[in-house]
């Protein structure tokens, strides 16, 4: 576990990505804290782009998100659990799907497989690889913005009771409603002509150490084969979506809400239009964060 999970607490996932870096949960140096976060925000930016254009918001920490959760920023507080707010709230899953990814080797196997102790002597090891990063036994976790309203706990949660209800006064508030999750296993391949080979004794030793599944493809053995696989364990979040942005006069799409024209305004999210995709994306880069606290 990364942190508590006791309800009303604040999970913050930046105290603990700092650990990215360097695969160890040290105090940082000093002089190299500037670089480190400069290399933390690069990482970062690099998983979350890749599913910005699909109007998802990328889980950077896995602590077992859920439609109904209130999260603040970019996912990094958890704000309340579901519970705390919403009484009866039905979750319906169903089988889903997710694109595949090329990413660099450092954020797929941190980020993509959640593999925060790998250490830098690993990843220069594996070189600039690029590699593919795909998911199976992929789920989505929905809510309506109708169910939402209907089973709000306005005394218990009257902040989110006004997100509901889109009042201008929830705009002074960077938190945001979670109503879809998607939940995968997560997978890590590399090809052989992209890494000649020499990386996958290291890949299996990888496996190993965190108790990754590993497969060869395309050989009997590893001197053979033509790619190798890692991949986590279970399905856990990878990816999910807002139940409300918020739209700025100057943004694409804009609708300004009753009685408040040329102002900031709360809207459903519909993943499907493209202003929308577009608003939550500028709202992930204003969220994204740019430096990691030390981890404690």
């Amino acid at each position: 576990m990364l942190c508590n999970r006791l309800p009303g607490s604040r999970c913050r996932a930046g105290t603990v990505m700092a650990a990215l870096a360097f695969g160890c949960s040290q105090p940082i140096p000093t002089a190299a804290a500037q670089s480190v976060s400069t290399a933390q925000e690069q990482l970062i930016r690099e998983y979350v782009d890749a599913f910005k254009p699909y109007g998802m918001i990328a889980v950077l920490i896995s602590i077992g998100q859920e439609p109904g959760d209130v999260v603040e920023r970019l996912g990094e507080e958890l704000v309340h659990r579901r519970d705390e707010c919403f009484s009866n709230l039905r979750t319906r899953e169903s089988p889903s799907s997710l694109p595949n990814f090329d990413l660099g080797a450092s954020a797929a196997l941190r980020l993509g497989l959640g593999l925060q102790q790998v250490g830098e002597a690993d990843l220069r090891a594996l070189g600039v690889n690029q590699v593919s990063l795909r998911f199976d036994q992929v789920t989505v976790q929905t809510v309506s913005q109708g169910e939402l309203g209907q089973t709000i706990n306005r005394r218990a949660c009257p902040e989110v009771a006004q997100l509901i209800d889109r009042d201008p006064e929830a705009l002074k508030r960077g938190n945001f409603l979670v109503s879809q999750v998607f939940l995968a296993r997560s997978i890590v391949k590399i090809n052989r002509e992209r890494s000649g080979g020499g990386t996958f004794s290291l890949l299996r030793a990888l496996a190993a150490r965190f108790g990754l599944p590993f497969r060869a493809d395309g050989g009997v053995n590893l001197e053979t084969a033509q790619a190798v696989e890692l991949s986590s364990a279970r399905p856990v979040p990878v990816a999910f979506r807002p139940a409300f942005i918020r739209l700025d006069p100057s943004q694409p799409g804009y609708r300004s809400g009753p009685g408040r024209p040329n102002a900031p305004t709360i809207v459903p999210f519909n993943p499907e239009s493209e202003d929308d995709v577009v608003a939550l994306s500028s709202w992930i880069d204003q969220q994204l964060p740019t430096a990691i606290s030390p981890a404690r």
